[in-house]
């Protein structure tokens, strides 16, 4: 995962799908040990999101933590939740040397998606380049 210390997206969750995300989270050992008894707002909130309830449109997840304070296993929680969040959210990070990574929520799954970098011009010949 990025050292994080570029955040950008939000992520929606379904409405009325809270519960079963928490479902989700407590059946892996690992996640469950460390979450059991904790509320979906309490869960989310450990792990470094805002949660804003937005009524019937769900509930807005912003992150917001510092490097140093990144939950160990966020890929594997955000795994977890994948099916319970709103298709085309997304939450974008970068690490220190300015690497990208991006997870993509599609309703469904999550995918952690690396950018692309495409040149703007083809083939540059070495007798064009100032010095």
């Amino acid at each position: 995962m990025c050292d994080l210390i570029y955040r950008e997206g939000i992520l929606r969750t379904k409405p009325g799908e809270i519960n079963s995300a928490v479902d989700a989270i407590l059946e892996d050992e690992e996640l469950s040990a460390e979450f059991s008894g904790q509320d979906f707002y309490s869960i989310m909130m450990d792990v470094g999101f805002y949660a804003i309830d937005r009524k019937e449109k769900g509930l807005e997840l912003r992150y917001h933590a510092y490097p140093e304070d990144t939950f160990f296993a966020l890929e594997k929680l955000l795994k977890k939740i994948a099916e319970y969040i709103v298709s085309g959210c997304y939450l974008e990070f970068s690490d220190k040397k300015g690497n990208l990574c991006r997870y993509v929520f599609d309703g469904k799954i999550m995918r952690k998606v690396e950018p692309t970098i495409i040149w703007p011009y083809g083939t540059i010949n070495a007798d064009t380049i100032a010095v």
